[in-house]
């Protein structure tokens, strides 16, 4: 199994903002459910000369699809959270709110950023995940950083039917899968 941190390549491929400073705390994933009360606010695209792609983002705690990406990658999404529609010029965008929050994380094993005053744990340096908590979905979070990322679980499928090969072979651009984070190899 292998762990990777999901982004979205911003230096190429377009991006959303929202037009307002208060479309922020609207737009904040933090894997507790928002459907029931979900108003999607107005956005803009901030890059409009970089290249449109099919994932797009707000903040890195974002996975936005496209409406093609949406119904592609329909199974995952479900499976991982809620699907909440963002309308963007008569078009209807995917802003998947990721509530698969699992608490997998080994905390006795993981190397820690440190607060230097009083020593408590603030971000995973170095990630080590007890394998056999993970849930059937790809998509997920984790309490410690729910906030600012959303994570991928590759290895518990056939090779085929992972996430980034579907991605891969129905030619979806604008997500990097660059950052391994973890790997039970190791």
């Amino acid at each position: 199994m292998r762990v990777f941190r999901i982004q979205n390549d911003v230096n190429r491929y377009q991006f959303f903002l929202g037009r307002t400073d208060a479309d922020y705390e609207i737009l904040q994933m933090d894997g507790t459910p928002k459907l029931e009360s979900w108003k999607a606010p107005e956005v803009i695209v901030y890059k409009p000369k970089h290249q449109r792609g099919d994932f797009f983002q707000f903040y890195s705690n974002h996975l936005i699809t496209s409406p093609r990406a949406t119904e592609v990658l329909r199974g995952f999404l479900e499976m991982s959270g809620e699907l909440l529609p963002l309308p963007y010029k008569g078009e209807e965008y995917t802003l998947l709110n990721v509530t698969e929050c699992i608490d997998c994380l080994d905390q006795d094993k993981c190397e820690w950023l440190l607060n230097k005053d009083t020593g408590e744990r603030i971000y995973p340096l170095k990630y080590v995940f007890r394998p056999g908590w993970f849930t059937e979905s790809p998509l997920f979070k984790i309490p410690e950083t729910c906030k600012g990322e959303v994570l991928l679980i590759e290895g518990m499928r056939d090779a085929d039917r992972e996430f980034r090969a579907v991605v891969k072979r129905n030619g979806l651009k604008g997500m990097l899968f660059d950052e391994l984070l973890w790997s039970d190899d190791e």
